[in-house]
């Protein structure tokens, strides 16, 4: 009788192991470069030899993060989770306004943000995208929350 097994998440840290990709990287500090018009800023995480192993962008009038990204190497150790909690700190810090997700996610930033919405750290906002079409997004609240993990 064939075994079935059940197929491996992959959000989780089994997935980086089947995957054979060793030991997560550990973030040593996250740099926020603001641009030079000051419409957004960028956050830069770097691993313990200094190298960028995850960036995001924020926009500021809207506190969108329009993109994030982490380097393969360093996918599931919460590399991302350290760039949106320090990017949901300076908007409310800096700016008063909530870290908020686009209208568009891809499927690893969508489980990111409904885990925050089901730890009421985030509220699920209906508004309005391009040509009156109705889109939802996601919005943490401030102060920002110390962890997102």
């Amino acid at each position: 009788m064939p075994t079935h097994r059940k197929p491996i998440d992959r959000h989780s840290v089994e997935y980086r192991r089947a995957l054979g990709l060793g030991d997560c990287p550990e973030v040593a500090q996250v740099n926020v470069e603001d641009e030079p018009d000051k419409s957004g800023f960028i956050l830069r995480a770097l691993d313990t030899s200094g190298q960028t192993i995850g960036t995001a962008h924020v926009m500021v009038g809207s506190g969108r993060v329009s993109y994030i990204r982490v380097h393969d190497h360093a996918k599931r150790c919460g590399v991302a989770t350290k760039l949106y909690e320090t990017g949901a700190r300076v908007m409310c810090e800096r700016y008063g306004k909530p870290l908020r997700s686009d209208t568009v996610r891809s499927d690893e930033a969508d489980v990111f943000w409904k885990k925050q919405v089901r730890k009421r750290r985030a509220r699920v906002v209906q508004g309005e995208g391009w040509g009156g079409v109705p889109k939802t997004y996601y919005a943490l609240r401030c102060p920002a929350p110390r962890s997102l993990a």
